[in-house]
């Protein structure tokens, strides 16, 4: 049993890219950016955030708000391109655009988790965020085997990448907390902007997407053309657990939307 769910197929465990620069290379590049972002934008925080740690937090929120708009952009591309077809198709279809995203958001997670364990106990005094942590261990996961052994689920990843539409006002609307910010029309259309784009896309289109998807991956790992059984039934837990998360927080910013315009009322 050890040997089936550790074991993969050779024949699908390639990573041939048409291109001078390989997803290794775009993923330390990444990780290298985000320390840059990170370290340029906190002594900029550092002037107007309310005390040394919430420069620190702000700075963090301006590497992930860069993070959620390339991600957006590169697999709304992908999603929107002649390619899409082939790639929903064939969890197997290689493109790299795709591995490329992924390799970025490898390079991201790796930082954020980094920052949570080494750098952010010590500058805010406080305890490992250990849910922060375990989701961006989770993440890491998800998008190093989405290239290695074999190029795998470009098309779903793609659209799970989307569910960083809603990362973008949360980390401006948290930039906005550390830096003093939070009263005014602004800071309230940015609330709402994150709770219109959080049910949109994590529960508007990704969550009937993964419904489609289930039934695709268990055919796939039925039939045992996939490379590796594990592999495969880590991506089904993953998603099992993300869109249990959303199901969890739509229903707590629903909640607390309807509070408010009872409030208002």
């Amino acid at each position: 049993m050890m040997g089936q769910v550790f074991s993969y197929n050779a024949s699908k465990a390639s990573l041939i890219i048409d291109d001078d620069l390989s997803p290794a290379a775009f993923a330390v590049g990444a990780f290298s950016t985000c320390w840059l972002v990170y370290l340029v934008s906190l002594p900029v925080f550092a002037r107007v955030a309310k005390k040394g740690a919430s420069a620190a937090q702000a700075a963090v929120a301006i590497v992930g708000l860069c993070h959620a708009v390339q991600a957006v952009a590169r697999s709304g591309y992908v999603l929107l391109s002649p390619e899409a077809d082939a790639l929903r198709d064939d969890m197997y279809a290689k493109s790299t655009m795709v591995a490329h995203t992924f390799a970025i958001s490898l390079g991201f997670f790796t930082w954020e988790i980094c920052m949570e364990l080494f750098v952010l106990p010590t500058v805010t005094s406080s305890c490992t965020d250990v849910p922060q942590v375990a989701h961006g261990v989770a993440c890491a996961i998800c998008y190093l085997l989405g290239l290695w052994p074999a190029p795998f689920l470009a098309w779903m990843g793609s659209v799970m990448l989307l569910n960083e539409a809603s990362t973008v006002p949360l980390t401006v609307r948290r930039v906005m907390l550390e830096c003093g910010w939070s009263k005014g029309a602004l800071y309230d259309a940015v609330q709402l902007a994150f709770a219109g784009l959080f049910l949109g896309v994590r529960i508007g289109v990704a969550l009937p997407v993964s419904v489609w998807w289930w039934p695709q991956m268990l055919h796939l790992l039925r039939s045992g053309e996939v490379h590796s059984y594990g592999v495969g039934v880590y991506f089904l837990v993953a998603n099992l657990l993300l869109t249990g998360l959303n199901i969890f927080w739509a229903f707590l910013i629903v909640k607390k939307m309807a509070k408010a315009l009872k409030k208002k009322d």
